[in-house]
């Protein structure tokens, strides 16, 4: 019954992380816009789009941490350990999949300026550093959310 609990806990948290990640992805659009999303003239993230979205990773993984720490019970620092390993090893093994893409080519007749939300996500690419950081920032959002990283007195 505890293995199950924890993989329910595990379940949950990373589906809570998956739901408030893509609400920080609309945020972020809405708030940099084409334009500052990108490096001019290309489909790589830019360093403004990258450092809110590494915010919004920290953010999401922790309220991920929180629901796998309610949902474990007991057996919270267990189901948060199991998160965080997940989110690091799924993240790096996206980010060694990704080593050497091409970014994919706009649409035709489109520039970045004219993408929309959906096109700029099927042609988006991020810069490697970044995709081998996001994972850490998941898990240490993960640990800190599940109140596995509090300072003792």
């Amino acid at each position: 019954m505890t293995a199950l609990r924890i993989g329910l806990a595990v379940v949950a948290g990373y589906a809570s992380m998956f739901a408030a990640s893509m609400l920080g992805v609309g945020i972020a659009w809405t708030v940099l816009g084409s334009e500052r999303a990108f490096h001019e003239g290309t489909v790589v993230a830019s360093s403004p789009w990258s450092a809110l979205m590494c915010a919004f990773a920290l953010a999401s993984a922790a309220g991920g941490g929180f629901v796998a720490k309610r949902v474990a019970g007991q057996r919270s620092r267990g189901a948060a350990l199991a998160l965080a390993l997940l989110v690091l090893v799924l993240g790096h093994g996206i980010a060694f999949a990704q080593l050497g893409s091409e970014p994919s080519p706009l649409p035709e007749g489109k520039t970045v300026a004219d993408l929309t939300f959906f096109e700029a996500g099927e042609v988006a690419s991020a810069p490697v550093w970044y995709n081998f950081t996001i994972p850490w920032f998941g898990a240490a959002g993960v640990l800190l959310g599940a109140g596995c990283l509090r300072c003792e007195r």
